[in-house]
């Protein structure tokens, strides 16, 4: 399940990064800030155990940087192995690089 929640307020500490060069071919890498935040609660467990026994979470903050908006989005906690993790977050990036593609588009 993924939740993306929309806004036009810039936020400067959100901007750390930017963009892989795989982005939207018509949105310049240079002009999205990226911003990754993820957390992980970890369960007692013995060694050799599944990662899928802890608690973890993301968020994906993007950032038009010429126009300032920004959309964010995130995968809920859950238990997730790292191969379905990485799974929901590209497929959260890829989702968000859309819409912030259609939002800028709207704006020019």
């Amino acid at each position: 399940m993924l939740v993306i929640v929309k806004t036009d307020a810039c936020d400067p500490r959100l901007v750390t990064s930017k963009m892989h060069k795989d982005a939207a071919p018509f949105l310049p890498a240079d002009d999205v800030a990226v911003n990754w935040t993820a957390t992980t609660q970890r369960a007692a467990r013995k060694a050799g155990s599944s990662r899928a026994q802890n608690v973890t979470s993301a968020r994906l903050a993007l950032i038009h940087l010429p126009s300032q908006r920004q959309l964010v989005g995130e995968v809920p906690a859950g238990h997730y192995s790292r191969t379905e993790m990485q799974q929901l977050k590209d497929a959260l990036r890829v989702r968000l690089l859309d819409e912030l593609s259609q939002l800028v588009a709207k704006v020019r």
